[in-house]
């Protein structure tokens, strides 16, 4: 997953001519070792202004470490990561954390339901015209989503409504940010 990720970073910095990687590391998606190795990134690359992580969890370890750095995220260097971590979002609110991609746990459910109404019988043509999932973007900037997304309940996502088996609008149903908030 972290190569699929990468290889996403290294595919926009080449539509761009304003942002220089200065280094990928790897932090086996742990908030500790990223830390750690921001702390000596920021020594190494002072100048540094935006540090992407690869997920939340690692963004959080980068935050953590600017902090103690006595930079200030947000306005020193702009964080963002993947994944949606709840506890992205009280930084988000407050500016300390720019962006998050996320949905892709709520892509992965809707293809257990795909698969669930592919075996039950559900012609493969109408499985075809079910709605793309996607991945959704969440920024500082729309303080609304934010405070959507931190009080949804993650919990109780009722899948079966996306299944053609179970109800005649499963085609019409919202994927991505949509099934975690009400409009």
């Amino acid at each position: 997953m972290s190569a699929l990720r990468n290889q996403g970073l290294l595919d926009a910095l080449e539509e761009t001519s304003e942002v220089k990687l200065n280094q990928i590391t790897h932090t086996n998606w742990s908030q500790a070792t990223s830390k750690a190795k921001t702390l000596k990134l920021l020594k190494r690359f002072p100048d540094t202004k935006i540090i992407w992580c690869a997920s939340d969890s690692n963004a959080l370890g980068a935050h953590q470490a600017l902090v103690e750095m006595g930079l200030r995220p947000g306005i020193d260097v702009i964080i963002g990561g993947v994944d949606w971590q709840l506890d992205i979002f009280p930084l988000m609110l407050k500016g300390e954390y720019h962006v998050s991609a996320g949905g892709q746990v709520l892509a992965a459910a809707s293809a257990i339901v795909y698969l669930y109404d592919y075996f039950n019988g559900v012609n493969k043509q109408l499985l075809a015209n079910m709605p793309n999932i996607q991945v959704d973007l969440v920024t500082q900037h729309d303080p609304l989503l934010v405070h959507q997304l931190q009080q949804a309940n993650w919990n109780n996502i009722n899948f079966k409504k996306m299944s053609i088996l179970t109800t005649s609008e499963a085609a019409f149903f919202p994927t991505g940010i949509k099934l975690l908030i009400k409009d």
